[in-house]
């Protein structure tokens, strides 16, 4: 092969790997179809969910939404509230999404749940140190104590099976 062609036949996988290798880089979002629909997602200042003094959002949520953002070419309208707030427009259809609903069989009745989940919680409890009654390695050490909780504590059924339930 004459000299020539073979600079030519290089530059052209040169340029065809270089092809290649910025759609390994680029962003998914730049594949989604834009469908022109606008969503209307609720959105609450939390650790989590941050706003700065410039309006620009970050955290857990948006990050997430953002991604489901890639991949179906939505745009969003933020909606801004109290959780409580946004939890009973989303049941009242006045905003499309929420982050940080966690699934109940009451909600599932009057909202859509995705299949993946946003996240996972671990939940603790805690006692005195000095307390030797209690063990971890036997729950039934747990029987007969009285334990607490907040009033608005979402996992507290979780917390009376096999316990009393102290209020």
């Amino acid at each position: 092969m004459n000299p020539v062609k073979r600079k030519k036949r290089i530059k052209a996988l040169l340029l065809l790997a270089l092809m290649a290798a910025s759609l390994l880089v680029m962003p998914a979002q730049a594949f989604a179809q834009t469908n022109g629909r606008t969503v209307r997602v609720g959105w609450y200042e939390s650790p989590f969910n941050m706003t700065d003094e410039l309006g620009r959002k970050s955290g857990y949520a948006y990050e997430y939404q953002q991604k489901i953002a890639a991949y179906t070419g939505w745009s969003y309208e933020y909606v801004n509230g109290s959780w409580p707030d946004l939890l009973q427009m989303l049941i009242d259809g006045k905003i499309d999404m929420m982050s940080d609903v966690s699934y109940t069989e009451k909600r599932s009745e009057l909202m859509l749940f995705s299949s993946l989940s946003m996240g996972a919680e671990d939940y603790y409890i805690y006692i005195d140190p000095d307390n030797n009654e209690i063990s971890a390695d036997n729950l039934s050490s747990m029987n007969g104590k009285r334990s607490a909780s907040t009033r608005a504590a979402f996992r507290k059924p979780s917390l009376r099976t096999g316990l009393p339930r102290t209020e």
